[in-house]
């Protein structure tokens, strides 16, 4: 999958960010931080090469990962990367919550 991240811009808090300095991604990686510190961020980013396209709130966003083959996946490309994303857009996109604390199937 990716080995990693070249650069990050203009999504969130993420301005002009260059992971130059981060070791390489492993098979499983796990990402915490303080609040507001860009975690939901990152997974709106990696949302972005699932579904092909850029995040509504960061349309002049800009990003550039690095897969173990060497090939770069950019914004505004097709990625043959498979990503699947859980998180509180997925969420927000396929589960209808109704009332009586039932959910809906996907």
């Amino acid at each position: 999958m990716f080995r990693s991240i070249n650069k990050i811009k203009n999504f969130g808090v993420y301005a002009d960010f260059h992971g130059a300095s981060l070791p390489d991604f492993q098979k499983f990686n796990l990402i915490f931080g303080w609040n507001y510190s860009g975690k939901t961020t990152f997974s709106r980013i990696f949302r972005c090469i699932e579904l092909d396209e850029i995040h509504k709130d960061y349309a002049d966003g800009s990003y550039a990962f690095v897969d173990h083959a060497g090939a770069e996946h950019t914004s505004g490309q097709t990625s043959s990367a498979k990503v699947r994303v859980f998180n509180d857009d997925f969420k927000v996109a396929n589960f209808r919550w109704e009332t009586g604390n039932s959910v809906q199937p996907i």
